[in-house]
């Protein structure tokens, strides 16, 4: 694998990982859910290119490693290699702010919910 990996963005457990190992569900203490998918239709590599460091039902702390992939490989065989980090369940939440500037992985807040 190259190195590139999907961390942990909060203690949780992991609710879904599928097969392809593309998209994982996870949930915080205060049920939280998010979904974090990568690359637009990353299902179609069918697991190519990614590996899955976790199980469903698994705690996890925040900063370990969920997913790594290899970007190299998504970007290659995929249209569009964004990544998309969706709320589930954002009718529970009292709100959303987003960042207004690009961020850097593991360096930047994407974003913060408000519980």
């Amino acid at each position: 694998m190259s190195g590139f990996h999907v961390i942990a963005p909060f203690d949780c457990i992991v609710e879904a990982l599928p097969s392809t190992v593309s998209r994982i569900r996870i949930k915080d203490r205060h049920g939280l859910r998010m979904q974090i998918q990568c690359g637009v239709q990353s299902q179609t590599l069918y697991g190519a290119g990614f590996k899955g460091h976790v199980k469903v039902g698994q705690k996890v702390l925040a900063g370990q490693v969920l997913i790594e992939f290899d970007l190299r490989k998504i970007k290659h065989a995929m249209e569009d290699p964004r990544f998309t980090v969706t709320i589930l369940n954002s009718d529970k939440t009292k709100g959303i702010l987003l960042e207004p500037k690009k961020v850097t992985a593991n360096e930047d807040i994407l974003f913060s919910v408000f519980i």
